[in-house]
């Protein structure tokens, strides 16, 4: 795909399907997708994976020949409008398992990169292209040769940011990663913290990037059922 917004509007047309169910949608940048192809061995030109997103599929169907049917239906449809660079249709469970390998086994990233600064954010769905635009430039006034990993579930805006440096990076470097990749967020309706939760990993990131109300809010309910603060005392709601 060129971009994010591309990858969308195939998912949009997949949720829209009456032949299919649309079980999966993930998206990689072309970073991530490179290390990806390295770790695993790949040989170029194996799959695909020359552009700037990919889009990684899963359609079920009452059978493996119907799946594949509305999958080359769809793609077909919606090609020039999403303006599809190429694609990849598995033939088989085994391609298919080649092919979300690249998805599912990110610690090549760890292997690339021990202790790699790493973050899982949400992006609201329109905002994507120009968060990365931004974040990969933001970075690279921090570092030159930072150009982060950027990989996670399309339909729900949740991306999952590696940054390629061994770790652990000092805390004022830290500290800075996150207030390009965290600014601006909130005020756009997406969230520093995504699936991952915020842990004390995030405590202080928490205190500067989430919605002051909320963390009012959080302290308000703690203090109401545990007036004594004898649950877990010292954590993100103290």
């Amino acid at each position: 795909m060129p971009d994010a917004a591309g990858a969308q509007r195939i998912v949009r047309h997949f949720l829209g399907s009456t032949s299919a169910r649309l079980s999966a949608a993930e998206i990689l940048w072309r970073n991530f997708a490179s290390l990806m192809q390295r770790g695993l061995g790949y040989a170029p030109g194996q799959l695909p994976l020359d552009a700037p997103c990919l889009l990684v599929l899963g359609l079920g169907a009452d059978s493996l020949e119907a799946a594949r049917g509305a999958l080359e239906d769809g793609l077909a449809a919606i090609w020039e409008e999403a303006g599809i660079l190429d694609g990849l249709v598995a033939s088989s469970e085994a391609q298919a398992a080649q092919m979300w390998r690249l998805r599912e086994e990110t610690e090549q990233i760890e292997r690339a990169h021990p202790m790699a600064p790493s973050f899982d954010v949400s992006v609201p769905g329109g905002a994507l292209d120009a968060y990365v635009a931004r974040i990969e430039a933001g970075l690279k006034r921090i570092d030159a040769a930072y150009a982060p990993y950027v990989y996670g579930h399309l339909a729900d805006g949740n991306l999952h940011i590696s940054i390629n440096c061994d770790g652990p990076v000092p805390h004022e470097r830290h500290t800075a990663i996150e207030d390009v990749l965290y600014d601006g967020l909130r005020q756009a309706g997406g969230s520093f913290s995504a699936e991952h939760g915020v842990g004390l990993e995030k405590r202080e990131a928490y205190d500067r990037h989430a919605d002051p109300v909320k963390r009012d809010l959080a302290r308000a309910i703690k203090a109401l059922i545990d007036p004594g603060n004898v649950m877990n005392p010292g954590k993100v709601v103290g």
